[in-house]
């Protein structure tokens, strides 16, 4: 089940300000059916492409649902619970600057 409080509250506008900066966003899913899918942009009003992927991958890469990884040619940068998602303008200072 997903939380929606979490995606309007949280992450949402952290995607937001990303696209806003020029930085593309994704939302990594295991949901199978186009209308889990549907019924997903609409309750959490989401508005970014989605991918589908196994589960256990999921798993594999961030522990908690949902959950941010930040990612930069392929590698992993930070990972984090969505309820300690920093600002964008956080992440951007300590994880995005161009000597990493």
């Amino acid at each position: 089940m997903i939380d929606s409080r979490a995606f309007l509250d949280k992450i949402n506008p952290l995607l937001q300000e990303a696209a806003d900066a020029g930085i593309n966003g994704y939302l990594i899913t295991s949901f199978a059916t186009e209308e889990k899918l549907a019924d997903f942009r609409k309750d959490c009003a989401f508005d970014h492409t989605i991918y589908v992927a196994d589960d256990i991958l999921l798993k594999t890469i961030i522990r908690s649902n949902p959950g941010v990884v930040l990612m930069k040619g392929g590698t992993i940068l930070k990972k984090w619970h969505y309820r300690h998602v920093p600002s964008f303008s956080e992440i951007r200072n300590r994880w995005m600057n161009e000597s990493r």
